[in-house]
């Protein structure tokens, strides 16, 4: 069963109580005591503490890679007042009118919550073609 994240301040109680009482398994019990849920897994707890002792923080690191920089604010902006501008404008004007890639209107597009479609001709049935 997945586990929920644990927040900001639950890594730091951990970590406060980790440094006090040595082992994982007195800080599972004094959860259970103080916090009233089932408390984390002693891997978790450990994992954690390696963490802050190479970290000295029990913030998460960014993830290695390219960050995406050309989906800030001032472009997400724009791409609505286009949409109300041009409804009908497709992914492919819209990123030569933006002056981005398609791969970032389309991001922009899902973090906006639509879903992208193409649209199809449906060709008329005649009463001929059911011969």
């Amino acid at each position: 069963m997945a586990r929920r994240q644990l927040s900001v301040n639950e890594k730091t109680w951990i970590v406060k109580h980790m440094c006090r009482l040595e082992y994982p398994i007195n800080v599972q019990r004094l959860w259970c005591k103080q916090i009233n849920n089932n408390p984390p897994h002693r891997d978790t707890i450990r994992v954690l503490m390696k963490k802050y002792e190479q970290t000295g923080s029990v913030l998460d690191i960014s993830p290695p890679g390219r960050s995406v920089s050309v989906t800030d604010q001032g472009v997400k902006d724009e791409v609505p007042s286009v949409l109300q501008k041009e409804p009908r404008t497709s992914i492919h004007q819209m990123s030569t009118d933006l002056s981005i890639s398609r791969s970032s209107v389309r991001r922009i597009y899902k973090s906006m919550g639509f879903k992208l479609y193409i649209p199809r001709l449906i060709h008329e049935l005649n009463e001929d073609d059911f011969d």
